[in-house]
């Protein structure tokens, strides 16, 4: 409850493009804690996914540098 409460306030705050790509990012974070904690791994479209959030993140993080 408190991360959404942060997430929602992110996005009163900040530009939704870019909050956007950091709240996708959770899934980059679950995919390896799950890893860590019960040893699951994930196929070769869930990497293409997880690398292109990063890839999008890395871009808008360019992107918006005056």
């Amino acid at each position: 409850m408190i991360a959404m409460g942060l997430i929602f306030r992110g996005y009163q705050l900040g530009d939704a493009s870019q909050i956007a790509i950091f709240e996708y990012s959770l899934l980059v974070f679950a995919a390896g804690w799950s890893f860590v904690l019960f040893g699951q791994t994930v196929d070769r479209l869930a990497s293409l996914g997880m690398a292109l959030i990063i890839q999008s993140g890395i871009i808008i993080a360019m992107r918006s540098q005056p």
